[in-house]
Formats: structure tokens, C-alpha cells, sequence
């Protein structure tokens, strides 16, 4: 009797190892995923800021700064950026807005925690999402931080996921999986 409640332990012992061996595992390939795609999103911006300056007059709508995004770089508070954004919005301000969804951007990129839960709160996805419609094509690195935006929110929970994900947010994904401009396809493959 002893020797089964034994075997029966050392059963459950090995499972238990073997979980925490599968999930210690897990942590080290999501952590390295992770580290990929930051280095891959600096690389793309890197890349869109020279194709800017070799191709287009884009620079009176902003630089993408992903090579500088500094951990302790004081940026604005989720509020002030909702009422900037409206703002720019109402006022027709292009470079208002930029900077708004740049910071917004960099805020969600930190490494370590990023604030998704108090960005989703705000209520700024779905506006953010409109920009990424035909319209606004010609306003290309605004359509690229949002996508950037986009992908960096799904990197949360599946609960702040199931949040954000539309019908309508999927279609316009597909649609810019057939960009022509490689950066771009890059950033909606990188949460999928």
C-alpha cells in the first residue's frame, strides 16, 4: 500500500517538474519572440525613416524615433494624449496627431509592462483604428505607427485582446497584409 501512495507521489513530482520545466521553456521562447520583434520594429523604422528621406517630402509630418525609445523618457499621461488627439482631430492638425499617436506608440513599447490595460481604458483604439482606412493612405507613417499601435496592444492578455479585436479591425488588417510596402506588412504579421 505504502509503495503505491509512493509511486503515486513520485508520479505527481514528475508532472509538476514537467510543467515547470514546459512552462519555464515557454517563458524563455516568448521572451526571446519578443526581443526579435523589438529588434525587427527598430529596424523598420530605422528603414521607413530612410525611405522618407529618399523618396517622399513626408518630413513635415514627424521622424519615427524607434531607435530612441528610451524607457525613461518622460512622456505625456494617457489623459492629456485622449484630449491632444481629439484635438488634432477636430483642428485638422496632421502633425498634432502624429505626435500624439507616436506617443502613444512609444508609451506601449516599453519592454517591461506596457500600460495596455489603461490605454484600452481610454477609449482610443477604435479611433485610431479609423485612420487606417483609405482616406488617410496618403498619410503613411501615421497609418504605420498606428499599425505599429495595433500590434503592440495585442501583445497583452487574451482578455485585453478579445477587447480589441473587431471584425472590421480584421478586414483592415488583410487588407494591409497586401500593402506593397514591406514595412508595413511587417508590422500587421508581427502580432499574428
Amino acid at each position: 500500500m505504502d509503495s503505491r501512495k509512493d509511486n503515486g507521489q513520485q508520479e505527481i513530482d514528475i508532472i509538476q517538474t514537467k510543467n515547470k520545466r514546459d512552462q519555464y521553456v515557454m517563458e524563455i521562447r516568448k521572451s526571446k519572440v519578443d526581443e526579435l520583434i523589438r529588434a525587427k520594429r527598430i529596424k523598420l523604422a530605422k528603414n521607413i525613416n530612410l525611405n522618407k528621406e529618399n523618396t517622399k517630402p513626408n518630413k513635415n509630418f514627424g521622424e519615427i524615433e524607434g531607435e530612441n525609445m528610451q524607457v525613461h523618457e518622460e512622456l505625456p499621461s494617457f489623459e492629456k494624449l485622449t484630449t491632444q488627439f481629439f484635438e488634432a482631430v477636430q483642428n485638422d492638425n496632421v502633425n498634432l496627431l502624429l505626435s500624439v499617436v507616436i506617443s502613444i506608440r512609444k508609451k506601449l513599447s516599453v519592454n517591461e509592462n506596457p500600460p495596455l490595460q489603461e490605454f484600452i481604458e481610454t477609449g482610443l483604439f477604435p479611433h485610431l483604428i479609423k485612420f487606417l482606412n483609405e482616406e488617410y493612405a496618403s498619410i503613411e507613417n501615421l497609418q504605420f505607427e498606428i499599425l505599429w499601435i495595433v500590434s503592440n496592444s495585442f501583445s497583452g492578455t487574451p482578455e485585453q485582446s478579445n477587447k480589441l479585436l473587431t471584425d472590421s479591425l480584421l478586414k483592415t488588417l488583410v487588407k494591409f497584409i497586401w500593402d506593397k510596402r514591406i514595412e508595413i506588412v511587417d508590422t500587421v504579421n508581427l502580432p499574428f
